[in-house]
């Protein structure tokens, strides 16, 4: 988890796909080959952490367009959007540090 953070930083700054397509799970598998990971292995888990981020990412955007379209929306319903994203965020991290 920790190679592939500033991995992924540096990879973010280049031009890429939309959504990142191949840049990013390139950036994992040069990462974890870096530390003697192999390449099947590695590329499973750059596919496996985009695959995760982009569920996370339309999770949080769905139940965040759930919760503003409702009439009734004041600003701490704002907050709670927030705070479920940056929970969704910490537990896809928490889950690939761990893995």
């Amino acid at each position: 988890g920790l190679v592939m953070i500033p991995a992924l930083c540096l990879a973010a700054a280049l031009p890429s796909t939309p959504g990142n397509v191949g840049v990013s799970s390139g950036a994992v598998v040069v990462a974890l080959s870096l530390i003697g990971v192999g390449f099947e292995q590695a590329l499973a888990v750059g596919l496996a952490f985009h695959a995760l981020e982009t569920v996370v990412s339309i999770g949080a955007g769905a139940t965040g367009l759930l919760v503003l379209a409702r009439p009734e929306v004041r600003v701490p319903a704002l907050r709670y959007a927030g705070t479920g994203a940056g929970i969704a965020f910490a537990g896809m991290l928490a889950l690939v540090a761990f893995a």
